[in-house]
């Protein structure tokens, strides 16, 4: 795996915000979308070795897409998902990392 993606969700900094009782908008959004983000690559890379070359694999809550880029060098398809879009932005990535990916942001499932 490239790119550590492990520490990028900011939840972990000590930057104060300004009446949140010292929290930033991307702590209150992982707060309110009750989020965990997967950090050990033993285990991504273990999630990843269990899925075959040929498999369909549906994850939801892709996050930071740790997971979702070791599957996508590993699986035919991969279908991710996640409905934070500050989360869902970086996706766009994908496109370059993997040609054959397909992006589609499903702004249309949460208001």
């Amino acid at each position: 795996m490239g790119k550590s993606l492990a520490h990028g969700n900011y939840s972990h900094t000590q930057r104060q915000a300004k009446n949140r009782g010292g929290r930033t908008p991307r702590d209150l959004a992982r707060r309110t979308l009750s989020q965990n983000f997967l950090v050990d690559r033993r285990a991504v890379r273990h999630m990843a070795d269990m899925a075959g070359a040929h498999e369909l694999v549906l994850e939801p809550g892709a996050g930071e897409g740790a997971l979702t880029f070791a599957l996508a060098a590993r699986c035919s398809t991969v279908t991710a998902y996640e409905i934070d879009p500050l989360l869902a932005a970086p996706a766009t990535v994908m496109a370059f990392v993997h040609p054959d990916a397909w992006l589609t942001l499903f702004e249309h499932l949460c208001p």
